[in-house]
């Protein structure tokens, strides 16, 4: 699985700070107060899950797969007629379109200048499993799909903190 390691980094940042702030919530006010705040600092740490760690792209013999954002399309090789780095990771299909992998190897201008360094590495990885890839017939077509995970645990966040509004906000 390709995804930067920046990603890693940022979403552990976001979540030992909600996990800091809700330890110092339940020691200060309670638990009852700490059930009141845990849904927004859980939609902080979804967020920064969504927005820097779901996109990525997975690769195997038969195809590859690319999730942007809450967003996954499993493509077959045998669809794909090239596979390009330009900013991001693109692979051209067979019907003209391109998908692009936000969450793969990606160039920075620094890198665009001196000649690739890790993003293009990582794509050459991604270049020789489709160079490698078996016409196989019998692969799945191109399909799209949800991160039904992801949009379940947040309607679990939501409806919670609708419920932590109507707590909040009845007279005791």
């Amino acid at each position: 699985m390709l995804r930067p390691a920046s990603s890693a980094v940022m979403l552990a940042v976001v979540a030992l700070i909600a996990a800091a702030l809700l330890i110092d919530a339940g020691v200060r006010a309670g638990i009852a107060d700490l059930l009141l705040l845990a849904p927004w600092l859980l939609l902080m740490v979804w967020g920064a899950y969504v927005a820097s760690f779901a996109s990525h792209i997975r690769v195997d013999t038969s195809g590859v797969s690319v999730q942007n954002f809450l967003r996954r399309t499993w493509i077959p090789w045998r669809d794909v007629t090239d596979v390009v780095l330009r900013w991001q990771l693109e692979f051209v299909l067979t019907d003209g379109s391109k998908i692009t992998g936000m969450g793969g190897p990606a160039v920075g201008a620094i890198a665009r200048t001196r000649g690739g360094g890790r993003g293009e590495r990582d794509a050459e990885v991604v270049r020789e499993f489709w160079r490698r890839a078996d016409d196989l017939a019998d692969a799945p077509q191109k399909s799209r799909s949800w991160d039904v995970p992801a949009i379940v645990a947040l309607a679990v966040i939501l409806v919670w903190a609708a419920i932590a509004i109507l707590v909040a906000g009845s007279p005791a």
